[in-house]
């Protein structure tokens, strides 16, 4: 870059005109190209306005980001990336500047190779798109990394998340799905929409593998909202029964998985407060009601006692 700017001055080309935005996004180009970080510092602190530059090159960054994108080792196109991100480039949000770069991005998220779409997420790529228009695609590798998270002992979750993968090691399905949902957890809800996970947790439910749930939950705390709206009459006919039994541990259990039951409270509402005033109170079943009270925070205890303070004052 400095050899090229030397040899326009050396033409008679003054310092303003190299300055402008038709040439300034040329030597921009040519300093991110060649990882000149002093030179790109330099160009972004002397334009006075990058927009116009990243508008009237839209066409070649795009072609930049991609080509770095296609860079081995992954090393040189990080460095690239991070440039176009210190620059201040982002990419449209149209669907089609978007999936131009689907290609690269599943390559790297199925082979665990996640630190390059980390940095396309910082210039605006939105892996939400992604996992919509690739679903099909990712749906085995999401499912897998689900169940195998469901299906892990305490002591070996913690040493796969701190574990980091060795050189020629197979990609990890469970460490995918977590690094991913670290980045953007909004990439895995188009598959807690899909018939494999919708079965997926009918399954654990049926067995009642509320642990197994639970860790699902971790990853995402509302992987099971789509299960829940399916089944929703359902659900809803079993937490009753619950409270009837005062079976507090199905009922956090519920709540530990994210169940909508704020709406469950209201539709409801008379029938859970005849409930808990002539069971629960009566009975004097302090540690159900404690338990209620901390673990179930849709819960109102101020509201209940408000609503049946006439039958509440009585006991």
């Amino acid at each position: 870059v400095p050899f090229v700017i030397t040899a326009f001055m050396k033409a008679g080309v003054s310092l303003s005109c190299l300055m402008r935005a038709e040439t300034c996004g040329y030597l921009l180009l040519l300093a991110l190209a060649s990882q000149s970080f002093n030179f790109v510092y330099i160009l972004v602190k002397e334009a006075v306005n990058l927009k116009p530059i990243f508008e009237l090159f839209e066409s070649p960054f795009l072609k930049l980001t991609k080509k770095a994108l296609n860079t081995r080792p992954n090393a040189l196109a990080r460095e690239v990336l991070d440039l176009l991100h210190f620059c201040g480039f982002q990419l449209s949000s149209n669907e089609a500047a978007q999936g131009q770069f689907d290609a690269e991005l599943l390559k790297f998220v199925l082979t665990e190779e996640l630190a390059p779409i980390e940095r396309m997420c910082r210039l605006g790529y939105c892996l939400l798109g992604l996992a919509v228009r690739e679903q099909v695609r990712l749906q085995i590798c999401f499912q897998t990394g689900l169940e195998a998270i469901s299906a892990e002992q305490p002591a070996v979750a913690t040493k796969a998340r701190a574990q980091q993968p060795s050189t020629g090691q197979s990609p990890r399905p469970s460490a995918i799905v977590r690094k991913l949902a670290a980045i953007d957890r909004r990439v895995l809800e188009p598959h807690f929409r899909s018939p494999a996970f919708l079965t997926f947790a009918d399954g654990l439910m049926a067995k009642r593998a509320f642990v197994s749930m639970r860790r699902v939950v971790e990853v995402h705390p509302f992987a099971f909202h789509a299960y829940f709206s399916q089944n929703l009459a359902s659900l809803e006919v079993l937490l009753l029964d619950a409270f009837r039994l005062r079976h507090i541990s199905l009922i956090v259990d519920f709540a530990m998985l994210s169940f909508p039951a704020a709406g469950f409270f209201a539709r409801h509402q008379a029938e859970i407060d005849g409930v808990l005033h002539h069971s629960w109170l009566a009975n004097k079943s302090w540690m159900e009601l404690g338990l209620l009270r901390s673990e179930v925070r849709t819960w109102s205890f101020p509201s209940f006692f408000h609503r049946t303070r006439s039958r509440t004052d009585a006991l």
